[in-house]
C-alpha cells in the first residue's frame, strides 16, 4: 500500500470513529431530555392531583 492510501484509510477510520462517539451524545442529549420532559409531565400530573383537578381534554379550535 503507498503511504496516501494508508493515509487515507486512517483518516476514514478517524472520521468513523467522531461520527460514532457523536451518535452516541446525541442519543444521550435526547434520552436525558425525554427524561426532563416526563418528569415534568408527571410533577404536573401530581399537581393537578393535589389541586383536585383532572386533566380534561383540549378542544379542537381549528374547527
Amino acid at each position: 500500500m503507498t503511504v496516501a492510501l494508508e493515509a487515507k484509510e486512517r483518516e476514514n477510520a478517524v472520521l468513523q470513529e467522531r461520527a460514532a462517539i457523536f451518535a452516541i451524545e446525541t442519543q444521550k442529549v435526547e434520552n436525558l431530555r425525554a427524561l426532563r420532559l416526563a418528569r415534568e409531565a408527571a410533577m404536573q400530573v401530581e399537581a393537578r392531583k393535589e389541586l383536585g383537578k383532572t386533566p380534561t381534554a383540549r378542544k379542537n379550535l381549528a374547527a
